[in-house]
């Protein structure tokens, strides 16, 4: 996923990684993300809530009704 730069009001920049979240779009049990692991706004680069998940390999993956059959296999 894209790496996010934003700018303070002091003139410096701040850069978020968005592959380094431990709870939000993915997680290991017992966690339940919070994000959709993959659908996001185009606009603002977030990603959409949530409304289940799905587990793979010992993660969790967060998925909404967006994402074809709730599943990203």
């Amino acid at each position: 996923m894209p790496t996010i730069v934003t700018g303070t009001e002091q003139g410096g920049l701040v850069w978020h990684d968005t592959d380094r979240a431990t709870v939000g779009r993915w997680c290991k049990p017992p966690e339940i993300p919070d994000r959709c692991y993959t659908c996001f706004d185009p606009v603002t680069l977030a990603h959409y809530p949530a409304e289940g998940y799905t587990e793979r390999g010992g993660w969790r993956y967060g998925t909404c009704h967006r994402c074809e059959g709730g599943r990203h296999d």
